[in-house]
């Protein structure tokens, strides 16, 4: 103790305990109180977990988040309720060792002060958060969890993804297909995922019936991507849901809705942008309706002869098919 060894100190266990708590608390230096209390959280038994409570008020922000990540490891329930209160930390770096830290204890108690935290300031707390409440389990974290699906982080919006897929709960089948269609190309990955997880059979979901509306808006979105994934998606729901035997006395709704992806692609066919005309063409031959040859068999107006002859044996393709 007298040289500041206090790793060495630490391994004669609880009896160096008295030492280290009386140094912790003497010295002025903040680097010093953080490599004390590292010390003491090396011992694990005793006293150990009312001094590193108390260190969660310290005044320097490393001996906090050194007293919040001892704590996780100790995994006493006692650390609930301060760790909470350390979830309101002026420093998010400590915020987010605290959220790690009742992650790791997983006790309900910590279910509504983290499903706060998804709406906080800092990303990297709120991803924290999200991870926290994953790892509780409890079904109670799910709404949550689904309104965290529109955080305006994308590293954030894929957390949320993964931690739905983790909890296993169906409820979350419908807000995941309409992440399908994110701004971001890895969470839409993620989501695609997660959708598997939850149910292999989403697209024939009752869920999957129900987002067709908000995937026809979308196909007017202002980012190509968006429009993109939402066409093929409404494809890929139509499709399957109308060749779905157990859905044949819903074959009235599904001939609205493969309709309604008709009607849609075409339109699409005179969109400005190039990438997204090739993908409603392409959308149009799996759909296989015999009535977008027509629309088809125009395009492209004054193309180069290699563009007509992919055109032309697209269409042969698609004209078999619809035969």
């Amino acid at each position: 103790m007298a040289s500041g060894d206090w790793e060495k100190a630490s391994r004669l266990g609880p009896v160096a305990i008295p030492a280290l708590a009386a140094d912790w608390q003497k010295d002025e230096a903040g680097h010093v109180r953080h490599a004390v209390l590292k010390a003491i959280s090396r011992i694990k038994a005793g006293p150990v977990a009312g001094i590193l409570i108390k260190a969660l008020k310290d005044s320097d922000r490393a001996v906090r988040i050194e007293a919040a990540t001892a704590l996780s490891q100790l995994g006493d329930v006692a650390a609930v309720e301060p760790l909470i209160a350390v979830l309101g930390d002026e420093d998010h770096r400590v915020q987010t060792a605290a959220a790690d830290a009742l992650s790791r204890i997983g006790d309900a108690r910590s279910i509504e002060p983290l499903s706060q935290m998804l709406t906080a300031g800092n990303w990297e707390v709120r991803m924290a958060a999200a991870s926290a409440l994953s790892n509780i389990g409890d079904a109670r974290v799910v709404e949550p969890l689904i309104g965290a699906l529109r955080d305006r982080d994308k590293d954030v919006r894929m957390m949320v993804v993964q931690a739905l897929a983790q909890l296993g709960n169906t409820l979350a089948v419908e807000p995941l297909i309409i992440a399908l269609m994110d701004l971001e190309d890895p969470v839409r990955r993620a989501a695609a995922e997660a959708l598997k997880t939850l149910d292999r059979n989403w697209e024939k979901s009752a869920a999957a019936r129900r987002v067709l509306p908000q995937v026809d808006a979308a196909l007017n979105h202002r980012d190509y991507w968006v429009r993109q994934s939402a066409a093929s998606l409404l494809v890929q729901i139509t499709q399957i849901q109308s060749d779905e035997p157990s859905l044949a006395h819903a074959g009235a709704r599904n001939k609205q809705y493969r309709q309604m992806a008709y009607e849609t692609l075409i339109g699409l066919l005179d969109d400005a942008d190039r990438d997204l005309r090739a993908a409603a063409a392409e959308a149009l031959g799996r759909v296989g309706d015999a009535r977008a040859i027509g629309p088809l068999r125009g395009r492209p107006k004054g193309g180069e002869a290699r563009g007509r002859g992919m055109w032309a044996g697209r269409r042969q393709k698609w004209q078999g098919r619809a035969d």
